[in-house]
């Protein structure tokens, strides 16, 4: 299984790079920080801001199952594996981002 993993800024640029880049290097997991939205293609799951989100755009025959979405982060099992994307921005506050990293563990 390959993963890419980057942050997109929340730039429609970068996700259009993003969609190239993963057929090039042929990926078949993304875990992505700050998207610009769902595209069309693949499966996806995003955390409740939807500043955290797994893509599934490669190998047709992986699935996610065991979604959990949470403040902050998102975790699919995919081929076998658990894979997480999180984002926390820089501006939360102290009890929330702990709360955030309790839940995380």
């Amino acid at each position: 299984m390959q993963l890419i993993q980057l942050n997109l800024n929340h730039c429609r640029a970068a996700q259009d790079l993003l969609m190239q880049t993963v057929r090039e290097v042929a990926a078949d997991v993304a875990i992505l920080s700050e998207p610009y939205r769902a595209s069309v293609g693949g499966e996806w799951a995003k955390d409740r801001s939807g500043k955290a989100a797994l893509w599934l755009c490669g190998d047709r025959r992986l699935r996610m199952s065991n979604i959990l979405v949470a403040d902050g982060f998102v975790r699919a099992e995919v081929g076998g594996y658990c894979i997480y994307s999180c984002y926390l921005a820089p501006s939360l506050p102290l009890e929330v981002f702990s709360g955030i990293l309790d839940d995380l563990s």
